[in-house]
């Protein structure tokens, strides 16, 4: 399943990225800043309750923080956050149909 349609990429500066490789919290700090808000409404136009967009993208933020050192610098950026997005956001909808199928509504 490839939810990656109609996305553009992320603006990024290459100093920034390195510097989160390295582990700098600031630099993190402002990767976060400037692009929670176009992972939300990347996360939250699959139908999905708010609060699950929310969750799901500061879940997208913690792997990009605990991953950092698997992005290659000479690799897009944006396909590197938009797979952690997309993976949890089949994660969350499997977790809705299995619900669903178990409940007893």
């Amino acid at each position: 399943m490839n939810l990656s349609s109609n996305r553009s990429p992320l603006p990024i500066d290459s100093d920034l990225i390195n510097k989160l490789i390295l582990g700098q919290l600031d630099a993190f700090k402002k990767i976060y800043a400037l692009h929670f808000k176009r992972v939300f409404h990347f996360t939250h136009r699959f139908s999905l309750s708010v609060e699950d967009a929310e969750e799901i993208t500061q879940d997208v933020f913690v792997k990009l923080w605990q991953k950092r050192n698997l992005i290659d610098e000479e690799r897009s950026f944006s396909n590197f956050l938009y797979t952690i997005a997309q993976n949890l956001v089949i994660d969350k909808m499997r977790q809705h149909v299995s619900y669903e199928k178990n409940c007893a509504c």
